[in-house]
């Protein structure tokens, strides 16, 4: 099998597809499975020799994807020398168009890849109008291909609602080598100034999609009962950046976009994580803060309710509703017996959301959607 993989966003962005791709790509080399990545020109990384990348510019209301501008010469001469039997459009847009005319231009077996609730985000951004024609695009792109890959149940079902066919499960695991309770740092802490406090920790972009304001005044209410004991810390960047600054409380600390050992130690070194998104597909970031020892308070919407048992790793809070999740994240401040029981329990199922068996699992559907063997 040589696999083309297809994506409209990639390293050095740090998203859940890039992540995956990263993931992927490393599996690959392990297998010695020869593979070729077609991307936007400004996520080139000069550790991935396999790279094609194109001119491109940032989609309006999700810039981590990228409008691109291949040049289909070199694309179809690059792709003719490599002779993929496989393809593989990890996103929808201009380069996944690219993977989908190609595979059918030359009778090559393809797999698609749904991570993005884009219907839900046009909400947020007053271009509710749009769901129509973006499902009708959306559907039609993903039945194109053999096979449709989502990371969990709840995303399944509803692709299945909206008309996709043919859907396989590839959820994610989580770098247990880069995310443990084991990189808690109590200078990180002083250095906050948090040593005395309960830290909750929100990680992930800062755009309305991810329901913000539910945070916000969640945060509000809860410092009305716990303001000396409490701190909120917002790690992640994005276009309501200079706004929540300006109204979250002043017991918030933005500490902007952070990556690699500085983000294991921020994650491991707080309290509890908090998570009011109702978007997600998944929710890498819930694995991620599990595996690092915090209990989630999340909301029971969209792929978190598949990571979350509600009660054993965290609380799954009702959608949209401040009271719901306010009171979710009072159980865990007032209860350090209840914290640590949670925090131990999200560790533990972070240990069984093993990547290699994910990542088997995954090139064992492909292999079969390459010889044309899919059950």
């Amino acid at each position: 099998m040589k696999v083309a993989i297809f994506t409209d966003t990639y390293l050095p962005q740090v998203n859940g597809v890039s992540q995956t791709i990263k993931r992927m790509t490393q599996y690959y080399r392990t297998k010695n499975i020869p593979y070729i990545i077609i991307s936007p020109e400004c996520f080139v990384d000069e550790a991935q020799p396999s790279n094609v990348s194109f001119l491109s510019v940032p989609l309006l209301i999700y810039p981590e994807c990228r409008i691109t501008f291949p040049n289909m010469f070199r694309l179809n001469r690059i792709l003719h020398a490599f002779k993929p039997t496989l393809i593989q459009c990890m996103t929808e847009f201009n380069l996944g168009l690219c993977g989908l005319w190609y595979a059918k231009k030359y009778n090559i077996p393809s797999v698609s890849n749904y991570s993005t609730n884009f219907d839900q985000y046009l909400n947020y951004y007053h271009l509710k109008s749009m769901n129509g024609p973006l499902w009708s695009y959306l559907r039609w792109f993903h039945n194109q291909h053999a096979l449709t890959l989502c990371p969990s149940n709840v995303t399944k079902q509803y692709l299945l609602d909206n008309g996709v066919q043919d859907i396989s499960i590839f959820t994610r695991g989580v770098d247990l080598k880069q995310f443990s309770p084991t990189f808690r740092d109590s200078n990180l802490r002083k250095e906050l100034g948090i040593s005395d406090k309960i830290a909750l920790l929100y990680v992930g972009r800062l755009a309305p999609e991810k329901n913000l304001d539910v945070l916000r005044q969640s945060f509000e209410a809860l410092l009305q009962q716990f303001k000396e004991r409490i701190v909120l810390i917002v790690t992640g960047d994005g276009p309501l950046m200079n706004e929540m600054v300006a109204t979250f409380p002043k017991e918030t600390i933005f500490t902007g976009y952070k990556t690699g050992a500085d983000l294991s130690k921020l994650y491991a070194s707080c309290d509890l994580f908090v998570f009011p998104s109702q978007t997600e597909t998944l929710g890498n970031v819930v694995l991620e803060a599990n595996a690092s020892g915090l209990p989630v308070v999340g909301v029971n919407a969209g792929g978190v309710a598949n990571l979350i048992t509600n009660q054993l790793n965290g609380y799954l809070a009702k959608p949209n509703d401040i009271e719901s999740f306010t009171n979710c994240v009072k159980k865990l401040i007032t209860n350090d017996v209840l914290r640590f029981s949670m925090s131990m329990q999200g560790v533990e199922f972070a240990k069984r959301q093993d990547w290699t068996q994910i990542l088997d699992e995954l090139v064992t559907l492909q292999y079969q959607v390459s010889k044309n063997v899919l059950a």
